[in-house]
């Protein structure tokens, strides 16, 4: 779900600041009420008070409340002390962010993102590494591997683990590339792929490397609908993992818990794959617990799991689920500072999952919010996404200059000090 364009300004404004420093009538609002999930001590400490929840979105809150409170019962944590790496994702090194990558300023705003990562307890780091950025007829393919090689480097140097998420990249407005797959045909892209997974390996050497974990996602964006089938997409990493050279490298896939179990029953019995990769953003219906079926099939299976990408995704099971990986106008809802009360309570419910599963990393992805959110106004409805995102770039930037944690940062520092 890698989709980076909306907050090109945040990074930008990251690198300067770092750049800098080193130099030197809206309906009334009813107070939110969240079911108790007792998880750990970070839980019920003190945190400042929430925004109140507009009266347009309290049948979603409540909602999404009830799907995380029933998921919260539906499973036996006790005993659950599983040692896990607790990450984020590395957003000013995203793939889909193309040449701006390359801009100076850019790489002191990762180093920036990474110190701050750090000192709230974060252990590791996703870094989306897309097709077919390291291919190499691809433009600037060689400054795209010695950047991301840099990255690993800085990772390394702070004790911290890396995953790299493979997959292909966005289209515009996500991205700001622009790749024709129309171009090239599914037996192309394979051949080319797995150079480009070989490069990651053997260059940039990552502890973890998801070949991919959304191949309805994959499907929409290249047009090869045949990816979003377990047999094909099977082949796709027989095909990658055939006289790879892992090094120390764990290799995995996955899927996005919105998506078919049946990838995963494939992965399991008939790939080498090291471990099953996972993606949670729904919590209704029964994304949940596709995710804890698909940890036991790994688990049957002697595979691994880890969860790179998760956040709470804002959106009832009655609107129809369009593009889950780009819907510009449910992103639009995570920018409001109500919702801080329900983020805590997923990423507590996500860290019981993990201990109580033996899930041995799990990354969120919206990391952004740990510093800002937007106090609600009714007008941001109307306004275009990219201009919600620039309000809300203005106040992450120099908070996480300064270091200044959102209460949903705070929580999860809070979360990691108590897992340890």
């Amino acid at each position: 779900m890698k989709r980076l364009g909306q907050f090109l300004l945040l990074f930008m404004a990251l690198g300067l600041l770092a750049a800098c420093r080193a130099r030197q009538a809206p309906p009334t609002p009813t107070a939110p009420t969240v079911t108790p999930l007792a998880v750990t001590p970070a839980a019920t400490r003190a945190l400042p008070a929430p925004a109140p929840v507009p009266s347009e979105f309290r049948a979603l809150y409540d909602e999404l409340d009830a799907a995380l409170a029933a998921f919260d019962k539906s499973f036996d944590a006790s005993g659950g002390n599983f040692p896990v790496t607790f990450a984020a994702e590395l957003l000013p090194a995203n793939g889909n962010r193309g040449a701006d990558l390359f801009k100076p300023t850019n790489l002191q705003g990762t180093r920036l993102w990474l110190d701050r990562l750090q000192q709230i307890g974060v252990q590791g780091v996703t870094v989306a590494i897309k097709y077919p950025i390291l291919t190499p007829d691809f433009p600037d393919s060689a400054k795209y591997l010695e950047f991301f090689k840099t990255v690993a480097s800085q990772v390394r140097q702070r004790g911290m683990k890396m995953d790299v998420e493979v997959g292909v990249i966005f289209p515009p407005p996500f991205s700001t590339l622009d790749v024709n797959y129309k171009a090239m045909s599914l037996d192309q892209f394979k051949a080319a792929n797995k150079q480009m997974v070989a490069t990651i390996v053997n260059e940039i050497k990552p502890d973890y490397l998801n070949l991919g974990a959304e191949p309805d996602t994959e499907a929409r964006i290249t047009g090869w609908r045949e990816l979003n089938t377990p047999q094909v997409y099977t082949d796709l990493i027989n095909y990658t993992l055939k006289d790879l050279n892992r090094g120390n490298t764990k290799i995995g896939a996955g899927i996005g818990t919105w998506g078919n179990l049946d990838f995963v029953k494939s992965y399991v019995t008939n790939t080498s794959l090291d471990f099953v990769a996972l993606h949670i953003y729904p919590v209704t219906g029964d994304a949940l617990q596709t995710a804890v079926a698909a940890v036991d099939l790994a688990r049957q299976h002697n595979k691994r799991v880890i969860l790179d990408e998760a956040w709470l995704y804002k959106m009832s099971a009655k609107e129809p689920p369009v593009s889950i990986a780009g819907n510009a106008d449910i992103f639009r809802r995570d920018a409001y500072s109500f919702w801080a009360p329900l983020d805590q309570k997923f990423l507590a419910l996500i860290a019981k999952l993990a201990r109580a599963k033996n899930i041995e990393y799990v990354s969120i992805f919206w990391a952004q919010y740990l510093y800002a959110y937007l106090d609600y106004d009714p007008k941001f409805e109307t306004m275009p996404y990219n201009d919600v995102t620039t309000r809300l770039n203005t106040i992450a930037a120099p908070n996480v200059v300064a270091g200044k944690l959102s209460s949903t940062g705070e929580f999860y520092k809070r979360l990691i000090a108590d897992a340890r």
